[in-house]
């Protein structure tokens, strides 16, 4: 385990404010095809840092064993730690499945919630971990760091419904520690704050409501809290002052009381040494930053219908490739196509009205017509 400490201190060092060392690692990241990954171990040497990293986080899958995959998990999230360019690579990256043809390949992204999912679910009887208490810590922080004000990111784990599900399961757990419930929120409120979505069911006003059904925002709330006064985020070393909170924000906290303290007196006893490496002070200063952002914009969602949200047309959007003069053309296009619509919206509008006029006429003297041979017209008009 000391070994694994230091290893990571290593390449966290390395990456720090280091973008080129970043995506010069981030360049290596080419998956093996799956018939490699149980290959003689003297086959590494002939294996990319990046690749031997992948198959770190996929070797485990069959074995049941996250130890490993969890280690990669930390080694990647100092990877892409601040750097667009590397979440971009990374959130390319797909993976074949473990038998072809039993499906297409997936993302990377999809693959890591898999894995938090299978060991979300390694509990023993009394309902805690059957595994090491820091496997669904540290593949959280990756997804946290990897979402964190990237919208492309967000994108890519909502074209999956279930995981926004499994999100909040994980929040409303009560035999998950405070940190994996701290973490999982986190990770909802990025859905909401870096969410560009327009489509229905991934946009941001869906997942606040989706909060406020299955956990309601008190509660949900309470979860940052908790985190906050937890033993490993109070002894943290920040450098980096809180924001203050607007009015709107703190209006939503009003409700939030006392802290369940047998959920938080415990903490020090439960906390592997592994997670105070770590969640240190720049994790938990973004963590902070992301959780003022968070309230924030919840606030701000959840006090605008999703009526009232103006919806901009995918046309309008400029695709990937696309130079600014075809950009243009496309856009002329668009508008003169929505130009043609309404001209011809108006033009029935007014046949229809200079058709009512007549229409009626006709009717009113087909039912005179019908009272003097004494049958009574199958309609009303007023006035006869």
């Amino acid at each position: 385990m000391q070994e694994f400490v230091a290893a990571d201190y290593v390449f966290k060092s390395f990456c720090e404010k280091n973008a080129d060392g970043q995506t010069m690692l981030a360049s290596t990241l080419i998956p093996q095809p799956h018939s490699m990954a149980h290959a003689p171990v003297e086959e590494d040497v002939h294996m990319s840092f990046g690749s031997m990293l992948l198959q770190g986080l996929t070797l485990s899958e069959n074995d049941g064993d996250l130890e490993t995959c969890c280690r990669a998990a930390s080694v990647l999230s100092h990877v892409m730690k601040d750097n667009i360019q590397c979440k971009e690579r990374v959130l390319r990256i797909e993976l074949e499945a473990p038998t072809p043809s039993l499906g297409a390949p997936e993302p990377l992204m999809h693959r890591v919630v898999k894995y938090l999912a299978l060991a979300s679910s390694m509990k023993n009887k009394d309902g805690k971990s059957s595994g090491n208490s820091y496997v669904e810590p540290i593949i959280l922080k990756l997804l946290v760091t990897w979402l964190s004000d990237f919208p492309s990111a967000v994108n890519c784990f909502l074209d999956s419904r279930p995981h926004i599900t499994y999100l909040l399961e994980l929040v409303s757990n009560s035999s998950t520690t405070v940190y994996i419930k701290g973490l999982a929120a986190v990770l909802l409120g990025e859905c909401v704050i870096y969410n560009k979505s327009v489509e229905s069911g991934k946009d941001a006003f869906t997942i606040v409501d989706s909060i406020s059904q299955k956990v309601g925002l008190t509660t949900y709330f309470l979860k940052f809290d908790e985190m906050q006064k937890s033993f490993l985020f109070t002894s943290a070393s920040s450098t980096q002052p809180r924001k203050q909170l607007t009015r709107s924000a703190s209006a939503s906290m009003v409700e939030i009381e006392d802290v369940d303290e047998n959920n938080l007196l415990d903490q020090k006893n439960e906390d592997h040494p592994v997670l105070s490496s770590i969640f240190d002070a720049p994790f938990v200063n973004l963590v902070r930053s992301l959780e003022v952002n968070i309230r924030e914009k919840i606030v701000e969602v959840y006090s605008h219908p999703k009526s009232k949200v103006a919806v901009v047309p995918a046309e309008l959007e400029k695709k990937s490739e696309e130079s600014d003069r075809e950009y243009i053309k496309r856009l002329k296009a668009f508008v003169e196509k929505q130009c043609s619509e309404i001209q011809l919206g108006l033009k029935r509008q007014s046949v229809e009205k200079c058709l009512d006029p007549a229409i009626c006429g006709l009717g009113l003297l087909m039912g005179r017509s019908l009272q003097r041979c004494g049958l009574e017209p199958p309609w009303v008009f007023n006035g006869v």
